[in-house]
């Protein structure tokens, strides 16, 4: 036999919650911040989620161009992205080798 746990029940001078429970006050207010938390966009606006490549130095022709499609197709969805901020986006890309590398290339060059 099973035991079912209590059932919730509102506080009689509660009246806020006489229709609702605890979880969908829950999530109501958690759709509530997830709304606010989002920017106002156009419907026309694409918004992606990529997981950028990393490159850690190979000499390989075709990893380095996987790489660098990669970081194109990420920079044509994000218009408004600086040089500058590609530039870095691109450097959190790099590991081993290729950070260390990266790391001896003059600022702004």
């Amino acid at each position: 036999m099973k035991i079912m746990p209590p059932r919730w029940e509102p506080l009689e001078d509660d009246a806020s919650s006489v229709n609702s429970s605890p979880i969908q006050e829950l999530d109501l207010a958690l759709h509530e911040h997830i709304r606010l938390q989002r920017p106002t966009q156009s419907p026309l606006q694409l918004y992606a989620c990529f997981q950028l490549l990393t490159f850690v130095g190979q000499l390989n022709k075709d990893i380095v161009d996987s790489w660098i499609r990669s970081l194109f197709t990420y920079f044509n969805t994000r218009p408004r992205i600086s040089k500058e901020e590609k530039l870095q986006i691109a450097s959190l890309q790099m590991e081993g080798v290729a950070q260390a590398w990266w790391d001896t290339q003059p600022i702004g060059a």
